[in-house]
């Protein structure tokens, strides 16, 4: 094992990411380390270059959460995996440095944030899933957002939620389409989409009952959403774009107790108009970290595995960056930051980087 790899950096807010060598981190008692195979690079990755969302005050940093690969080392209490075995799971992005970033051919991830890649699946695919996984499970199913009971616990099996309803906006994103399919696994009734059209067949695919068209007014939206639900019944709206929040309250009601869920802090005025417009209305954001998925976080990540094994959980469409190309990195963080369409992109460090 050398003691240098390849990694991308960056290394000052609002600049491209460069290309450099770091050491290669040491796993410890319930950590792996593992040779990158596979990252996909994410909006809010674009987001941290763009304005040092999560890592501003640490840098240089190595961005890249979404990882997939295989052990090489593990730590001496690690029982759920050996070295050999090729896995995915979740970086975490609260520690000092970056040893669990990506964007370089070797990287530490914790024990309790992985699992194996299952039969029949690609390192490229199942490296689409986790953060925004974590994240609408979050929102679903934990008490920072709307607290439906867990699709395989008795509670939610028990459970008849066929006359709920929730409401996704940018539900044509990669948060949006897993929450559609998290949210026909727990058995909703109402699983109305806000999205392009051109997204239709897929959330339909997933389970949307209802997909409206994000170009249409503001107004008409709301009306169309009102005509499904009622207009005091669409009292979940999950937002998985938006920093500004109009939509939303319009389509939430104003004199019942209702709750919207956000990717992003709900801050100045924004904050003010939720409370002047719809003060009964709880508002949260996802803290989109493995920690928060408890009392969840061993069961999760192994139904993760059993929903994409039974097809109720499918991996989102991709393009492949081979190699640490800064270029093409760098291409692909200024669409997300200009949020132009664009198929998801996934990285080979390992390939093509020394």
């Amino acid at each position: 094992m050398p003691e240098q790899q390849a990694a991308v950096w960056l290394e000052e807010v609002g600049k491209p990411v460069r290309l450099g060598s770091r050491h290669i981190p040491s796993p410890k008692d319930s950590q792996v380390l593992i040779r990158v195979t596979s990252v996909m690079l994410l909006p809010h990755d674009a987001y941290s270059r763009g304005f040092g969302l999560f890592v501003g005050e640490k840098l240089p940093w190595v961005l890249g959460i979404n990882i997939a690969g295989q052990v090489v080392q593990a730590g001496t209490l690690v029982q759920s995996v050996k070295v050999g075995d090729h896995v995915f799971g979740l970086g975490d992005l609260t520690g000092p440095i970056p040893d669990q970033g990506g964007l370089q051919e070797f990287c530490l991830l914790n024990e309790n944030a992985i699992t194996t890649v299952p039969e029949g699946f690609t390192d490229d695919e199942v490296a689409t899933l986790p953060v925004n996984a974590v994240t609408s499970f979050i929102a679903l199913f934990t008490g920072f957002g709307f607290n439906f009971p867990a699709p395989w616990t008795t509670k939610g099996r028990a459970l008849g939620l066929g006359s709920e309803s929730i409401v996704i906006l940018a539900a044509g994103s990669n948060a949006g389409k897993l929450a559609v399919q998290f949210a026909k696994m727990a058995g909703i009734g109402l699983i109305i989409c806000v999205a392009g059209l051109n997204n239709t067949a897929e959330l339909e695919h997933y389970g949307a009952t209802h997909v409206i068209d994000r170009h249409l007014s503001q107004e008409e939206i709301v009306s169309r959403i009102h005509g499904i639900t009622g207009k005091d019944n669409a009292t979940r709206v999950y937002d998985c774009y938006s920093f500004k929040y109009d939509l939303a309250l319009d389509i939430l009601p104003s004199t019942i107790p209702s709750t919207l869920v956000t990717l992003h802090t709900i801050l100045g005025a924004e904050a003010d108009k939720v409370k002047t417009r719809r003060p009964l209305v709880k508002a949260a954001i996802v803290p989109c970290s493995n920690q928060n998925l408890a009392p969840y976080v061993e069961d999760f990540w192994k139904h993760l595995v059993v929903g994409l094994q039974k097809g109720t959980l499918r991996p989102t469409a991709f393009q492949v960056i081979e190699g640490l190309d800064v270029d093409q990195i760098n291409t692909a963080l200024d669409l997300y930051a200009s949020a132009k369409p664009q198929k998801q992109v996934v990285v080979h460090p390992s390939n093509g980087s020394q």
